[in-house]
Order: C-alpha cells, then structure tokens, then sequence
C-alpha cells in the first residue's frame, strides 16, 4: 500500500499534529484510514517518512531544541500505532558555525535511502541572517545540509553542507533516484518556485531546470514547496503545496504524474473525502511487517555480524 503523512493547514509557526492516510497501490490518490495525531501526542511539523529494510516505519520531523541539544525528532516503530520519539543531534549547528554561520532553526527534513541502503537526511539551516525576497519581504536565509545516518543505531555518521552552483536561498530539499542518477528538487525562497538538479554522487549536482513546476505544467505557478516525488512502476508521482492560492490554483496539495521528465501531467488536487486542505506531506510504498518478522531480521543481522567478527580473528590467528 501507500502510505501518507500531511500536516493539516494551520499557523505555520506552529505544530498543527501530524495526519495518516493510505491508498492501494492501484489506486494512489484515493486517500483513506485516517488516522490523526495532535500536536501534544506527537510534536513537530513537515514530517517525512521511510521504511528500513527490516520493516521498520521512520518519521523526522521539524522539531528542535538546542537547549536540550537536539536538532530533529525522530519517530520510529514497527507501524503507525507505536511510532516512539528519539531526540537527534545531527551535528548541524557544530558544522555550520565552523564555517562562519549563525544557526537559528532547523527545518524540513527529508529522507534518502539509497538503493545499497544507505540514509541520508537532508535539511534546511536558517543559518545567514536575513534577506529580502521578491516581493521585498524580508525572509531568512538558508544552507542546505546533508547528514548520513545509521538508523539501525540511531547513529549520525557524517553531515556536510550541500553546495549547489546557483547561489540561491534554497529550502525544502527532497532527493530521489530515477535511472542511474540522483535528483534533487529544492525550493528558491526568493522567487517561490521549485529548481530542479541533478548529481552523479549526491556532491556535485548539476542544474537541469529552474522554475521546474512552471515548465512541467506549462505555465507559470509560484508560491508552491514541500515537494515529494513516489516512484510506482516507473510512473513519477510529484506532489507540491500550493501555500498561497490563485484564482487558477487555490491552496491546496497538487500531483502532477510522469514517466520521462520531458512530459507532464495537469496538475491534480490531492485530498481526501472531506476535501481537506492538506499540506507539506510525504508518502512511501509501505509493507507492514509484523513484530516478530523484524526482530527475526534484526536477530538474524547481528548473527551474521558475530560470524563475520569470528571469521575474521581466525583468518589473523592463521
């Protein structure tokens, strides 16, 4: 199935609770089993999802507290039901003031598991200052960083800061694969649009198209973020939030469908029964796993480690 987590629409500066649906496979979009939670039973905001291989459900969200020295949250479980929180410093704040920078908050985490397995959690670091966008507002101005992480431990492995060529006020940074390559959607705060970029190795990464959702649809939409893409039987789903409405495009969740990136779907609303205004989501092909297939599993990783281990110290004894 698919499964799908938005926040309600609601005072951005605040925790408004986390929402659930699913969806069957063959039918995406058609949301269903709600199941919400308040902001007391599970804080944070802009969450994104993954499952391990083991079976394991990861949420991340935006929640910080420095004085308590932790950067994000996030909530892990063997499904929806018992998603518990773990307090995670990712040695943001650490890396940014060494390269001069002042952080202040850190947002919108978003997941990449790699095909070999590997996670990585890219975020958005409020950590220059202020700017004005183009409507003359002023806005805080953001690095994009990027950390590898040993979810099985619960361990930060490295975090560096991700360097794009144009120098932009970048948020919302959301990776997928497609093919050989790795591609990165990441919002311009400046103008409200999406860029889209692409990479050999998730460090160099080359730009393919700015103002990307105008191209795709044809015509110009501004005032959209919190992008994700699902990948179905190589059909691309890309979903964004429309925060500020138009006549053409009142607020609300949009998808648009592609298998090439060269042709595109029109823009279709994404919601439920209720018509409920959904915003910043995230979605994953999901397999709930009962509790004691993934304790085999991880029974079964650390036996396999022993006898590596033991392998090992004989080979050296010989």
């Amino acid at each position: 199935m698919i499964l799908y987590t938005f926040m309600p629409d609601g005072d951005w500066t605040k925790d408004n609770g986390m929402t659930f649906y699913q969806a069957d496979i063959t039918s995406p979009l058609s949301l269903s089993g709600k199941i919400h939670y308040t902001s007391e039973d599970m804080p944070g905001c802009d969450m994104s999802l993954m499952q391990a291989r083991n079976g394991i459900l990861y949420g991340v969200v935006t929640k910080y507290d420095f004085a308590q020295n932790y950067e994000v949250i996030f909530y892990q479980g063997y499904n929806l039901k018992q998603l518990k929180p773990q307090y995670i410093d990712l040695g943001i704040r650490k890396l940014s003031q060494s390269l001069g920078r002042e952080p202040q908050r850190i947002w919108a985490p978003d997941f990449f598991q790699d095909t070999d397995g590997t996670t990585y959690l890219f975020t958005t670091v409020n950590d220059k200052g202020r700017i004005k966008d183009k409507n003359n507002e002023e806005i805080f101005h953001h690095s994009i960083y990027v950390s590898k992480i040993d979810v099985s431990e619960m361990k930060v492995l490295e975090t560096q800061s991700v360097d794009l060529p144009l120098d932009k006020n970048y948020i919302d940074a959301h990776v997928f694969q497609r093919e050989d390559s790795y591609y990165l959607l990441v919002k311009d705060e400046f103008t409200k649009t999406i860029d889209y970029y692409q990479s050999d190795d998730l460090n160099n990464w080359n730009l393919v198209k700015e103002d990307f959702l105008s191209y795709a649809i044809g015509e110009s939409i501004d005032y959209t973020e919190g992008q994700f893409t699902l990948n179905i039987g190589g059909t691309y789903y890309v979903f964004f939030d429309k925060y500020r409405g138009s006549d053409k495009y009142p607020k609300n969740q949009y998808v648009i469908t592609t298998t090439d990136f060269k042709n595109f779907s029109k823009p279709q609303v994404v919601t439920d029964s209720k018509k409920t205004i959904l915003r910043h989501g995230s979605a994953i092909v999901y397999q709930e796993k009962p509790y004691e297939a993934i304790m085999f599993f991880k029974v079964m990783t650390g036996i396999q480690g022993i006898v590596l281990i033991c392998y090992v110290i004989a080979v050296r004894k010989k």
